[in-house]
């Protein structure tokens, strides 16, 4: 189901056109784009969600021989375009535009892929997600008290680069203590996350769903999409280094 830009009419017509084969006789019959469709509304997200976190481990494992902590994150939001119009103002005029549909992805930095993505808010849904002692990079969106007594309870390394504040006495311990604790090293690296927008956004990937539940469905298959492509391109790389011990 993994489609890349396509949408299911075009999916189903370059299926066709190259004899793709889905029964299980062997009739020769190829999916139509509302058979696409149905099963794409008959998978539940919590396993398209899994397929992600297993294509971000099959990165990750490449990487593995090479010692280093793999688990640095970069929590992010981007807009991903829709192909639908709706009422929006420019310059104070009223004009149709094209639909955006904001969300927020955890990257893993080191292999440049995504492992969740969930609909755009300041609280970081994936802290829970990650094993204990992870590093997360935010950027200020993110400064909220929720996030840092989260992290706090699941062992996360939580760098946020803090707005800042009139008073000079601050009230949220748990923003105070990982204030103290802030890396600006290692913050630096939040750059390294936004690699995979600008790889999503020069293939010029659209979502072509209307119904809100599966939009999010259509985004994490977009997702897949660059892990997929990620996976291979980690490979090539990662062979060409060996092991000299």
């Amino acid at each position: 189901m993994t489609k890349g830009n396509l949408s299911f009419a075009d999916l189903s017509a370059q299926l066709k056109s190259i004899g793709y084969d889905a029964t299980i006789k062997g009739i020769g019959k190829s999916p139509c784009a509302s058979e696409l469709h149905y099963i794409f509304e008959k998978i539940p997200k919590e396993c398209f969600e899994r397929g992600l976190r297993m294509l971000d481990e099959l990165s990750a494992k490449l990487y593995s021989k090479f010692e280093e902590d793999l688990d640095v994150f970069v929590t992010d939001g981007t807009a991903i375009s829709g192909v639908y119009l709706e009422e929006g103002t420019i310059k104070l005029k009223k004009r149709l535009v094209k639909e955006r549909h904001d969300y927020t992805f955890l990257i893993r930095i080191h292999t440049n892929t995504i492992r969740c993505v969930k609909e755009h808010t300041n609280k970081i849904p994936f802290i829970t997600m990650t094993p204990p002692n992870s590093t997360f990079l935010a950027d200020p969106e993110f400064d909220v008290e929720e996030n840092y007594r989260t992290a706090d309870l699941y062992g996360i390394n939580l760098h946020i680069k803090q707005k800042r504040v009139r008073s000079k006495r601050c009230r949220k311990p748990f923003r105070r203590k990982f204030g103290k604790k802030f890396d600006s090293e290692e913050y630096r690296k939040r750059k390294l996350g936004e690699r995979c927008f600008g790889n999503i956004e020069v293939r010029g990937t659209k979502c072509y769903y209307r119904k809100e539940e599966n939009k999010l469905k259509g985004v994490i298959l977009i997702a897949c999409h660059h892990n997929i492509i990620q996976y291979f391109k980690n490979k090539a790389w990662c062979n060409l280094f060996v092991n000299l011990r």
